[in-house]
């Protein structure tokens, strides 16, 4: 009879413990990423503007953690055609608690991704946005030429108890593309890509161009964020586990 009450105590143990779990589990939970370039404060020396310009950007969200495989991604998935840096280029995806926006105007180029879990909700959210500029100029003198622009990069993390998986990431790069009239494509300069992933201050590339030639100057800004908080095991379930886990002690003890 004392090992039969001994069970059911286990039982009613494992019963409150469990509810005391999903409580636990029950937090408010967001990850904002951000990222932003502004163009209007870019500084050349050494080149004039070209022609042509290009401005891109990128969203996408889903209802499922995923930082790695992005390609997967079929919820909400918005990418806009090129346009010029003149022209704004908005791309938004938003899905549930996952939003992703990417954005540029003649000034900025700006990029954020937001993943949010609400109080006593479960599961998992990500969200990725890309945003970018890109113009041309030509160099009517050789020499060296310079290319500057600030960047502002930051993360928000809120979890109160732990309880979530959070994922952030921000990155603003920059690189240089010497045109090639043999086969009239835009070939990347070696050594000039740079990129980081924290703080603020200014990308900057330096590049010696022969005179006549044709550069593609291009910046972005990304960001990822997602989060996840594990579906608690239901009270029932656990309560059940642990009393045939002292039903059986209780029979090898008999035995």
């Amino acid at each position: 009879m004392k090992n039969k009450i001994l069970a059911l105590s286990f039982s009613l143990l494992a019963f409150s413990s469990s509810e005391a779990l999903a409580v636990e589990y029950a937090q408010d939970g967001l990850v904002d990423a951000y990222a932003d370039l502004a163009w209007d404060e870019l500084a050349v020396t050494g080149v004039s503007a070209y022609t042509w310009s290009h401005s891109q950007s990128m969203a996408r969200t889903a209802d499922y953690w995923d930082i790695t495989t992005q390609t997967t991604w079929v919820q909400q998935t918005i990418f806009n055609a090129a346009v010029s840096i003149a022209e704004s280029s908005v791309s938004v995806g938003d899905y549930d608690a996952a939003k992703a926006t990417g954005e540029t105007q003649a000034a900025f180029i700006s990029s954020q991704s937001t993943a949010q879990l609400l109080s006593g909700s479960y599961g998992a959210y990500s969200a990725e946005a890309r945003a970018m500029h890109g113009q041309t100029y030509s160099v009517a003198s050789a020499g060296t030429v310079t290319f500057s622009i600030p960047y502002f990069l930051d993360v928000d993390v809120e979890d109160s108890n732990g309880d979530n998986a959070e994922y952030a990431y921000t990155r603003a790069w920059s690189w240089l593309r010497l045109y090639n009239s043999t086969t009239t494509q835009w070939d990347q300069v070696a050594g000039t890509y740079t990129e980081v992933t924290s703080g603020s201050g200014s990308l900057n590339i330096s590049y010696t161009a022969a005179a006549g030639s044709y550069l593609l100057f291009e910046a972005g800004a990304d960001t990822r964020a997602a989060i996840l908080n594990p579906v608690p095991v239901p009270p029932s379930v656990l309560m059940l586990l642990t009393g045939c886990t002292s039903l059986f002690f209780l029979k090898r003890r008999k035995s």
